[in-house]
């Protein structure tokens, strides 16, 4: 009897990556991940600096039978092309199997130039996600990660929600490293905490009490928070836990020293005008702390749309960037509709919204999760528009850019590191339509 190696729709896909992740220093290390649609007993990744492949890393043979398998690369060269292959039951059906590559970051701490992309909320589905991989090669070629603020699935707890997700990104993974914050969508319970764990092998500080960690590329230091407090267990979603917030504060306290860009990944907006809106616990919670370790930018998704928010401008290191970047596969458009229930937070005016132009919205104004403050002093440009956000990162410069997915640039702004120059000034360039 012959084994069917194919699949007949993206909801059946289970052949997932290879797909990549940081876990150690981005200059030495590589995380390797995969699933496959059979059971295995040989387990093993081949690798090296040339396509065949000469060295080898293996598990027991003596370990059960698994369709999900994960290698750490170590030791491995700066800035250098790898060449790997895997033992796959799909890939070594194959007359000429395949070989993939990566390449490894920048020295730790090195001012090289480089590029990467941030998204939120792609709820993978009816070619969502293939659709924003495709714009951020054609516009971002040389991205060397990606960071997802959470919710890449439509429902953590359902094996086709995870399938489709993998088929979009296929082959983009296989060379292209992915870090993952929870959301709402695929963490929200212990059950979806675990299965998210399980797929995406990051270098967590305690499982137990969340998926958050930290991890470094160049001179460049990324904080990665679990806002839906594993799946609920330790607290409720949104404002992270008490034992999150205690390493949160360790953590900006130790890379303040250490001469870096600060950014921040979240899933819960703090500031926004979506659904969510600005809760002010969020800001009681982070606002302080942020401030006080002058981080550059922090990113988040949740609310279905762009948004960029500049604090504390007139402070003498320059004040935070707050990004809304939940835009990744849909956008809201109810917050353009007068007549929708519930009635939105702010009612946008048309397809974006500036408050030097349109000034304070109305909307939901009798217990709505407002901060009119905030949007009256902070507010850039905001966009109903599906796309990514890239950032080019030169030394002490930093280049934002917001790409829809037709390939149109609506956001523009370049500036400086905190305390390293960073002043207010109006952006580069907006789409106002």
């Amino acid at each position: 009897m012959k084994l069917d190696y194919t699949w007949d729709s993206p909801h059946r896909y289970q052949r997932w990556g290879p797909y990549l992740s940081f876990d150690g220093p981005a200059a030495t290390c590589m995380r390797v991940t995969w699933q496959s649609k059979f059971f295995s007993t040989e387990r093993w990744i081949s690798f090296g600096k040339t396509k065949d492949c000469k060295q080898r890393k293996e598990e027991s043979i003596l370990d059960a039978p698994s369709r999900a398998h994960s290698f750490l690369l170590a030791g491995l060269e700066p800035e250098t092309t790898y060449y790997y292959k895997i033992s796959r039951p799909e890939d070594l059906a194959l007359a000429k199997p395949p070989v993939y590559s990566f390449k490894t970051g920048p020295p730790d701490g090195a001012r090289i130039p480089f590029d990467f992309c941030v998204v939120g909320d792609m709820h993978a589905h009816d070619g969502s996600v293939r659709r924003l991989v495709a714009s951020i090669d054609k516009n971002v070629p040389s991205t060397s990660f990606l960071v997802s603020c959470g919710d890449p699935v439509e429902h953590g707890g359902r094996d086709e929600a995870w399938n489709d997700l993998f088929c979009e990104l296929d082959p983009w993974c296989t060379r292209v490293p992915f870090m993952n914050a929870t959301g709402n969508h695929d963490t929200d319970h212990p059950e979806t905490y675990a299965r998210f764990l399980d797929v995406f092998r990051h270098p967590y500080v305690d499982r137990k009490t969340g998926a958050y960690y930290s991890f470094q590329y160049g001179n460049v230091a990324c904080i990665v928070l679990d806002s839906t407090n594993a799946g609920q267990s330790v607290a409720t979603q949104g404002v992270v836990s008490d034992v999150q917030l205690e390493w949160l504060e360790h953590e900006l306290a130790r890379l303040a020293r250490k001469d870096k860009w600060v950014f921040v990944f979240m899933h819960h907006p703090m500031y926004s005008t979506g659904d969510t809106g600005s809760l002010h616990i969020y800001e009681l919670a982070y606002l302080e702390l942020f401030n006080a370790h002058h981080v550059d930018a922090v990113f988040y998704g949740h609310d279905h749309l762009f948004e960029v928010y500049w604090t504390g401008r007139d402070l003498p290191w320059g004040g935070t960037h707050y990004l809304v970047v939940g835009n990744a596969a849909m956008a809201n458009l109810d917050m353009r509709n007068p007549l929708a229930s519930p009635p939105a937070t702010y009612l946008w005016k048309g397809r974006t919204y500036m408050v030097s132009r349109d000034g304070i919205l109305g909307g939901k104004t009798k217990g709505g999760p407002r901060n009119d403050e905030v949007v009256r002093s902070s507010h850039e440009y905001g966009i109903l528009e599906i796309g990514f956000t890239h950032l080019h990162v030169d030394g002490d410069t930093c280049e934002l850019q917001a790409w829809g997915v037709d390939n149109n640039l609506y956001f523009k702004d370049t500036f400086q590191r905190t305390g390293h120059g960073k002043k207010y000034h109006p952006p580069e360039f907006v789409q106002p339509f």
